[in-house]
């Protein structure tokens, strides 16, 4: 997933099931694979969550991780 440009996309967090628990705006670079989502306390250790990009086009990008 990458961009020959800049831009601003919206960024979700989202539970295993897929229902959407915060999401946020965020700018994309090329080059850039880092992203800070603060999620206070919404988040739990052991639980599986997706992070999920959608492109201009509408095609859809995630990634799951645990919190330990």
């Amino acid at each position: 997933y990458s961009y020959d440009r800049s831009r601003t996309a919206t960024i979700k967090l989202l539970t295993a099931g897929g229902s959407l628990i915060k999401e946020i705006q965020q700018k994309i670079e090329y080059g850039n694979n880092y992203f800070a989502v603060p999620v206070g306390r919404v988040c739990s250790a052991g639980t599986v969550y997706k992070i999920e990009i959608t492109d201009e086009a509408g095609n859809k990008y995630s990634a799951g991780f645990i919190i330990q």
